[in-house]
């Protein structure tokens, strides 16, 4: 769309709209709008900022969070649990936030809310890779120059016992506080102003492609985190981990520094956008005709833009609530985001353990199979609208079959590789007897003083060891064609040589893991589009941003805080062997990947079966009158209201039919 830049545009930019009470439409702050930056006040300049906003939001959010909470048990010896308590601080502040922040952002100059919105995340993003800077350099033992712990090199390998990661625990938890401050407007005030700005016959367009951005913000965040993952932590020291250690910690700061630094950027581009435009009026009265031809009624300007005071708020709520369509999907909705929240979080993490991959590895895979799958299964719930042009009722149905059709992925979690067989752990040491489970001391060993806390696989005769003492070797050279290290003397296998790492099981499930999640998604985020289509059809328009609000306190408080704390719990269930160092329990080191996986599935099922009835009780139990009831309640009869149902809108198909073309 071209731009308008006569001067007659120059100028209503540089005057006050006194219909909005005096408000400035021209870019600018404050009384400064010079003319120079009048080309920018146009909705479309606006819309790119928003989207740059929503992508830096998905990469730090959906993306380098779910990247780096392996990297962090690793770093700083934190549980499953605690990192999952990290994940979920964003949706708890979200949760306590968005509702007031859709309220009074509503009802005021929402681009500086947007603005006040993305300058916090920066904030938060800062401080979030603050521990990096505070806590002092990654170091294994108190002489780093050593590659391995052998036999009777414990004095080379003894711990440094400090209380740096009980500290930086709440810089991490106050860092996505204010990064679930910062993104709280993104998509109650943004999607709103989408629909105030852009021409009701556009605005469907913009909307779909603003949460297609969405979907392609954890891609980047995914992406960047996987590449900052292969560089050590401190990229300005040598060190000699390799990435494929089980102690190696990757950059995983930079990419919130990154983000950080370009949210505070952009802030202050929203700063000086207008709350309004020259064309608004025009916008406005356009949204009125549109809205007097789906209600069959001539619709007033004040009708359009209802706003109710705070006192109203609790029956304005009850009065969405009592809308059963919207309450059982909102149901149905937020199951499905407690597993789906669960799972994305810890998705590197599941594949590092369950496949035996580095974290790099495992943060690309998730990445390149969740981003793609979510957008075809977004662009499969449009094409659903699209071409079906369903009822509301029969909207409904469809949401309830796709999460049937979902439900059968869940055998993906089948699909693993056989837990390794690690001497002292999993499997008895072959030619010796243990006598002491904390420290993996065998009749084998029991001369080496093995003291390490860091794990260091070694694999003898299909066995792996927890580190070269435990093996019992006591010399290691490497080798000069692959310069890999190979241990001599092993005195725990019945082969006295020993080669770094796991013993390979030669394992490929993961191509048929990756294939069935791939499944999931599409299936699960094929419910996006009519769940946002159902909402909107059984929601007054004054009450969208409330009822949005309204619907992301059900989707955080029943699903995306609890699912990473319970699947964290889940991995913390299944550990075999924890790090223990200075009398403290620190990250576990090796997990039974049986039990987690039918942890996992007896779980994942076991809410699904629940989402489910409230998915058909959102189809049996649904009534169009009382759906109807605020959003056309200026009809004269149920005959009418039915009718309306059945006649496509600009805030459902449109939507969708946006989304799908995009």
């Amino acid at each position: 769309m071209p731009m308008k830049g006569n001067s007659e545009v120059d100028d209503n930019l540089l005057k006050t709209d006194d219909q909005n009470n005096g408000s400035a439409i021209g870019c600018g702050l404050g009384r400064w709008r010079p003319r120079c930056l009048q080309v920018f006040a146009h909705p479309i300049v606006f819309m790119i900022i928003l989207n740059i906003y929503c992508l830096v939001e998905g990469a730090i959010v959906s993306g380098l969070t779910s990247v780096v909470l392996s990297t962090l048990e690793t770093r700083y010896e934190f549980s499953s649990v605690q990192v999952g308590m990290i994940a979920s601080t964003f949706d708890i502040t979200v949760l306590v936030t968005v509702i007031f922040i859709s309220y009074f952002g509503g009802n005021s100059h929402k681009p500086r809310w947007l603005g006040a919105g993305v300058f916090i995340q920066g904030l938060g993003a800062l401080l979030f890779a603050s521990p990096q800077f505070i806590a002092g350099h990654y170091d294994i033992g108190k002489d780093a120059n050593l590659s391995f712990e052998a036999c009777q090199d414990a004095s080379n390998f003894s711990s440094d016992c400090n209380e740096e990661s009980s500290n930086v625990y709440f810089v991490f938890i106050l860092g996505n506080i204010l990064v679930g401050i910062g993104a709280a407007p993104l998509f109650t005030i943004g999607t709103s102003y989408i629909d105030d700005i852009i021409h009701p016959k556009h605005a469907p367009i913009w909307i779909g492609i603003f949460y297609t951005v969405a979907v392609v913000g954890p891609a980047l965040g995914f992406g960047l985190g996987g590449a900052f993952l292969t560089v050590y932590v401190d990229p300005w020291r040598d060190t000699i981990l390799e990435e494929t250690d089980p102690g190696w910690v990757g950059a995983w700061w930079l990419g919130f520094v990154l983000c950080g630094g370009l949210s505070i950027l952009m802030s202050f581009l929203f700063f000086m956008f207008p709350e309004k435009y020259a064309n608004s009026e025009l916008i406005q009265r356009e949204r009125i005709k549109l809205a007097s031809v789906q209600r069959n009624k001539k619709v007033k300007k004040e009708d359009l833009n209802m706003r109710f005071h705070i006192r109203e708020l609790p029956s304005q709520i009850a009065d969405i609530l009592a809308r059963m369509p919207f309450l059982f999907v909102t149901l149905t909705f937020s199951l499905q985001g407690l597993i789906i929240s669960g799972l994305v979080a810890f998705s590197p993490k599941y594949i590092e353990t369950q496949f035996g991959l580095t974290a790099s590895v495992g943060s690309l895979l998730s990445g390149a199979v969740a981003i793609p799958s979510a957008g075809v299964g977004i662009m499969l719930g449009a094409f659903l609208v699209y071409c079906k042009k369903p009822t509301t009722k029969r909207l409904s149905l469809y949401f309830f079959v796709l999460n049937v059709i979902a439900s059968f992925f869940l055998a993906a979690f089948f699909l693993r590789c056989p837990t390794q067989d690690i001497a002292g752990i999993t499997v008895s040491y072959p030619n010796s007897t243990l006598f002491d489970d904390q420290f993996l001391n065998a009749t084998c060993n029991r001369n080496c003083s093995c003291d390490s806390t860091v794990f260091e696989p070694v694999c003898s005769d299909g066995i792996t060891y927890f580190s070269p003492c435990r093996a019992g070797c006591d010399k290691y050279f490497f080798n000069g064609d692959t310069d890999d290290p190979k241990f001599e003397n092993c005195t725990c296998g019945s082969s006295a040589t020993a080669e770094e790492g796991y013993c390979d099981d030669n394992c490929i499930m993961i191509v048929p893991y990756l294939m069935v999640i791939a499944g999931a998604l599409v299936t699960n985020m094929a419910t996006q589009i009519p769940n946002v289509v159902i909402t909107l059809r059984c929601i007054a328009d004054e009450q969208r941003s409330l009822a949005l609000g309204v619907q992301s306190v059900f989707v955080r408080a029943i699903g995306t805080i609890p699912g990473p704390i319970i699947v964290g719990a889940l991995f913390d269930a299944s550990c075999v062997y924890w790090q223990e160092e200075c009398g403290d329990r620190g990250n576990c080191w090796v997990y039974d990947s049986e039990k987690l996986s039918l942890r996992m599935f007896s779980v994942t099922v076991s809410v699904r079966v629940v989402s489910l009835v409230f998915a058909f009780c959102a189809w049996i139990f649904f009534d169009v009158t009382l759906c109807n009831r605020g959003r056309v309640a200026s009809m004269e009869n149920e005959e009418e209201m039915k009718e309306a149902d059945k006649r496509p809108r600009a805030d459902s198909v449109e939507i969708a039919n946006a989304v799908f073309e995009y």
